[in-house]
């Protein structure tokens, strides 16, 4: 049996933590950015919505394709829906 910390689980509990602290990220600047109506605040928003989207494409990207290795070549088959729907709803 694997140590706590130690075993082939952690890229993929990294993963999805990163995705999470993404969408952490996303809610905070969208309340920030929704109190402050401002012109300039509106250019810095779509600046930094676009940043945040491409972050996070980057990462469902690296998460579908962590699982998709999980399930195929690990033979971890019981994670093989979670790739499936990863893989299916992968942005671009």
């Amino acid at each position: 049996m694997a140590e706590k910390g130690t075993d082939d689980s952690k890229p993929f509990r990294e993963g999805v933590i990163r995705l999470l602290n993404l969408v952490h990220i996303v809610r905070d600047e969208w309340n920030s950015n929704v109190l402050d109506n401002s012109m300039i605040g509106d250019v810095i928003a779509n600046a930094q919505v676009g940043m945040l989207e491409t972050t996070y494409c980057k990462c469902h990207q690296q998460l579908a394709e962590l699982l998709n290795r999980e399930v195929y070549a690990k033979r971890k088959m019981h994670l093989a829906a979670l790739a499936d729907a990863f893989s299916y709803n992968v942005p671009y």
